[in-house]
């Protein structure tokens, strides 16, 4: 047995009984110190997701969760949202299927309004969960899960945007 809470001491987290607060996770030790001084770690820069009406995206995500427009071409094939560090961004299935076209000729499974959804969720963190869960309702979220505490004290609400993707609407972990 492996992964997180088999107990085994060569898991590069640290397993305790549950304490109610979030475990303590060990770096991995680079396997390549050859290049390590070499090496700078990536940023995440960008979330893209593809759905089928970038302005509707931007419109929405504006409406429910005051997120302003950082950035819309005048094609509506490529909106930016402004989120902090991380740029949230929405591309058409036209530019992701023109993008994708050689390396992925067979394509890529788009987002559905309808159906399951991705094992996948969008986190946004805000302060008031419960009023930022019913804004997403209001403008066109689908409700999942309500707002609950979690046992480690993170309240967290769950939507379907218009497009079908999971948003977890959430407290920061440790506040």
């Amino acid at each position: 047995m492996s992964g997180r809470g088999s107990g085994r001491a060569d898991q590069p987290w640290n397993v305790r009984p549950w304490d109610g607060r979030p475990p303590t996770l060990k770096p991995i030790a680079d396997s390549d110190a050859s290049n390590a001084a070499e090496f700078t770690p990536p940023r995440l820069g960008y979330v893209i997701i593809y759905v089928n009406d970038v302005p509707e995206a931007l419109r929405f995500y504006g409406k429910a969760f005051g997120l302003p427009t950082r950035f819309l071409h005048e094609s509506n094939q490529y909106g930016e949202l402004e989120t902090g560090g991380t740029a949230l961004a929405f591309a058409s299935h036209a530019l992701g299927a023109a993008n994708l076209a050689v390396s992925l000729p067979e394509g890529y499974q788009p987002v559905e309004p309808a159906g399951r959804p991705f094992g996948l969720e969008l986190s946004l963190t805000v302060a008031d969960v419960p009023l930022a869960y019913q804004r997403a309702l209001t403008h066109g979220g689908i409700g999942v899960t309500e707002p609950t505490i979690k046992p480690w004290g993170q309240t967290v609400a769950v939507v379907r945007d218009p497009f079908g993707l999971l948003v977890e609407i959430g407290t920061a972990i440790n506040e």
